[in-house]
């Protein structure tokens, strides 16, 4: 029984680490199913300007040529606007 569930933990634990090169693209599902999505890189030492495609179905990311090695996130929110709020439309000095 130990050893099924070590296989399985290591199989899963697999799937969960990826690399991904400069240049590479890689599409990947847009499980949100939504189109408003913004996104931000976290834990980066270096600059990263991935081109970012974002449909309803899918999520496609080019990362640049000249991009360092670096290990980093990617996480995507649902993009929310407000409209402005009348009673601080205007400023009082």
């Amino acid at each position: 029984m130990k050893i099924i569930t070590i296989t399985i933990m290591i199989l899963t634990l697999t799937f969960l680490v990826s690399a991904y090169y400069p240049g590479d693209t890689k599409t990947f599902t847009n499980e949100m199913q939504i189109d408003n999505l913004v996104y931000t890189i976290v834990g980066n030492t270096t600059p990263v300007y991935p081109e970012v495609i974002i449909n309803s179905t899918n999520i496609t990311i080019k990362f640049p040529i000249d991009m360092s090695p670096d290990s980093f996130k990617i996480v995507f929110i649902e993009e929310k606007t407000k409209p402005p709020n009348k009673s601080n439309r205007f400023w009082k000095f």
